[in-house]
Formats: C-alpha cells, sequence, structure tokens
C-alpha cells in the first residue's frame, strides 16, 4: 500500500517507499570437529601446481608446433 508524505530537513529517514526486501539468513559456521579435521590434516596431500602448470604449458606448445608444421590447409580444413 503506499502512502504520502514529506520528511523535514533534519528528520531521520528510516523506512522504505518501495517493496520490502527481503531479509537475509544468518548463517553461523561451527567450530570443525577436531577428530575429523585431524583426519583430513593427516590425509592431506600437497600438491606442486607450478610444476603441474609447466607440464601443461609445455604439452600445449609441443601441440602448437607440431600444428604449425602441418601444412595450412591441413591444419584449418573446415568440413
Amino acid at each position: 500500500m503506499s502512502h504520502s508524505h514529506t520528511h523535514a530537513p533534519g528528520e531521520v529517514h528510516d523506512h522504505s517507499h518501495g517493496p520490502p526486501e527481503p531479509h537475509q539468513q544468518q548463517v553461523t559456521l561451527q567450530a570443525p570437529d577436531p577428530a575429523l579435521q585431524a583426519i583430513i590434516e593427516a590425509d592431506f596431500r600437497p600438491v606442486d601446481l607450478l610444476t603441474d602448470i609447466d607440464k601443461a604449458a609445455k604439452a600445449i606448445s609441443a601441440a602448437q608446433r607440431e600444428l604449425s608444421r602441418q601444412k595450412p590447409a591441413e591444419s584449418h580444413a573446415i568440413e
């Protein structure tokens, strides 16, 4: 339902004139279970991502070199 009114200078405007906004639900995080956390940490295996990225980059470079060696008609053929 709409209403019409004015606000005097300095008057607090603590309500909305639009549709009501949905309330956000508060999410509370529970402390992790120490036993479960210990199992997770014991099973954790670090991964050297830089090495994996380097391997991928080398593989891509090799594939690009191979494509560049092929004839242009072979590498860009559209069927």
